[in-house]
């Protein structure tokens, strides 16, 4: 029998609040263990009752939902959090997945879609505790973000660049499923569509640009590091997929290699 999802709401609208409890109470597979309007409340939840998911909003009285993702941090077990908020400037939203959040979903969201991305994180942790680095799911997570980010620099792609997100979150899907890589139109484009509120053609072409970007101004000695023969005017530049395949590729290796080190 699969075990219940345990999940904490945190949103200061208490209508809110109240209909997502309600919704997420007849699902047989989620448990809740608490909802609260305040951050520093929701913190103490979270030490007490150890939700596998935060479903937050990014306005919280006390602290708000980017400070409580940041404290997160120094619980021993960390969850998934989910944002889900009308307040998504591009700005907020790089924070949030900076600092490790899983989804960030604009208010009003599809209920069904919510519940989708909840049931995939029910099955993230294990996986990402198997394949990577045997910690809690979110400290993979960010030590993924943090590898994929470094990269990107090291390349010489700025950071204000629309495709920079969207890349670096196509890169830790490809490394936490492998899978994902075979049906980047199908899987990748529609997955960083509902995450970032954007079309699929968008998300596509955004892409593009920032590898076009990174392949014409970028740093050549990093690009030749990473992509080695591939550099070239005869071959031309890597496609979506092949850029995506190759940094998850050395950066899956560097994984396995540090899990093994402490071993």
């Amino acid at each position: 029998m699969r075990n219940k999802t345990r999940l904490l709401i945190a949103d200061a609208n208490h209508n809110y609040r109240r209909l997502m409890y309600d919704i997420l109470s007849r699902e047989d597979d989620i448990e809740l263990c608490g909802s609260t309007s305040d951050g520093f409340e929701a913190l103490a939840i979270i030490g007490r009752e150890a939700p596998d998911v935060v479903l937050t909003d990014v306005i919280l009285r006390g602290i708000d939902g980017l400070e409580l993702l940041r404290r997160t941090t120094e619980i021993g077990r960390r969850p998934c959090v989910v944002f889900v908020s009308g307040f998504s400037s591009e700005r907020v939203v790089d924070e949030a997945f900076d600092l490790g959040a899983s989804y960030f979903l604009a208010k009003p969201c599809d209920t069904s879609v919510l519940l989708t991305r909840i049931r995939e994180l029910a099955e993230l942790p294990q996986r990402a505790r198997r394949e990577l680095t045997g910690g809690t799911p979110n400290t993979a997570t960010l030590r993924i973000d943090t590898m994929v980010t470094d990269v990107l620099c090291e390349l010489g792609l700025p950071a204000h660049v629309k495709g920079y997100p969207y890349l670096r979150r196509a890169i830790r899907l490809v490394i936490l499923n492998k899978d994902a890589l075979h049906g980047i139109t199908k899987v990748i484009y529609p997955e960083l569509s509902r995450t970032f509120s954007s079309s699929p053609g968008s998300i596509e072409r955004a892409i593009r640009h920032a590898i076009d970007i990174c392949w014409d101004r970028g740093d050549i000695n990093a690009l030749q590091h990473y992509f080695g023969y591939t550099i070239s005017a005869e071959r031309g530049k890597p496609t979506n997929r092949e850029f995506v395949a190759r940094i998850a590729d050395l950066l899956t290796l560097r994984l396995r290699e540090a899990e093994q080190s402490v071993k």
